[in-house]
């Protein structure tokens, strides 16, 4: 559409993924030229490249897992900065101090479990593709399983390890409640909760 066809309702409000901006809109009474038409369906593909030809679920799918699986990264790095913190401020509470950085660690390689597998499936499946076969079905079943439970595995690590975090992490104005926000809002996509 062009910007004249289109009406932005700034309806974004979500405590999370503020950046993004992403509004609704409407069109109304508006005949889109066949020119400026699209079928996301790779069998509709105009350009030849490996990525026109990828299934789009599986494209969105693997996108918002990785993005996922990103932010649970980055909320175990500043997990582990806020540990090393808290147990300078807190020298004689060691067993605590034990309890976090074991926590730390257990959700750590769950994550990098999901992420390899997640990785694989979407390596073998970009192969197909780029070989210029067809993607056998349980290929993309399975990049779409893998989607799932990274997606869901970088949520539920970052819930895990929250409580651990103190009242740094209830600060609106920290890194680690901003990742926190973003992952909580991004996780809500329905691609994953349809």
């Amino acid at each position: 559409f062009k910007r004249d066809e289109v009406t932005l309702h700034t309806k974004w409000n979500s405590m999370g993924m503020i950046a993004t901006g992403s509004h609704d809109f409407e069109v109304k009474q508006v005949l889109v030229p066949e020119t400026r038409a699209f079928h996301i369906d790779s069998r509709h593909a105009v350009l030849p490249q490996a990525i026109y030809q990828y299934p789009f679920l599986q494209l969105a799918e693997s996108t918002l897992a990785v993005n996922l699986s990103g932010m649970a990264v980055r909320f175990l790095d500043l997990c582990e900065s806020l540990f090393g913190e808290q147990s300078k401020q807190r020298p004689g509470d060691g067993s605590r101090e034990v309890t976090r950085r074991h926590k730390l660690a257990v959700e750590k390689e769950k994550l990098n479990t999901c992420r390899g597998l997640f990785y694989r499936s979407l390596d073998d499946s970009w192969m197909a593709c780029n070989s210029g076969n067809e993607i056998p079905s349980s290929m993309l079943n399975e990049v779409s399983s893998s989607s799932r439970q990274l997606a869901d595995q970088s949520r539920r690590l970052v819930d895990e390890l929250y409580p651990y975090c103190g009242l740094t992490a209830a600060n609106t104005t920290e890194e680690i409640n901003r990742v926190w926000r973003n992952l909580h809002t991004a996780s809500q996509h329905r691609i994953f909760t349809a």
